[in-house]
């Protein structure tokens, strides 16, 4: 992750940056990197089953069988609640 970001990408793709990690570390890794795509004006890409990870998004894509399903868009915000976005994933039947 340091050796991805110490290049300053302008997009940077992150497969399931927090599994296996725990909630402390998680959280801290995806505050890493909102904080460093907020000041170098990058846009992430994540992949992830995680939706406390997903919350960080301003635009989630729903993927299932290889297709796009749904977009939820959560704009841009300070607090990465969960909540809003698990409601509107549940609501989908997920």
């Amino acid at each position: 992750l340091a050796r991805a970001l110490a290049t300053a990408p302008a997009i940077l793709l992150a497969d399931e940056p927090t599994g296996n990690l725990d909630y402390t570390t998680g959280t801290e890794i995806l505050d890493l990197l909102w904080d460093s795509a907020d000041r170098l004006e990058q846009t992430i890409v994540l992949v992830t089953h995680d939706a406390r990870a997903a919350a960080y998004a301003d635009r989630v894509l729903v993927v299932r069988d290889g297709q796009i399903r749904d977009e939820i868009v959560l704009g841009r915000r300070r607090d990465h609640e969960a909540r809003p976005l698990i409601v509107r994933l549940a609501e989908l039947g997920l």
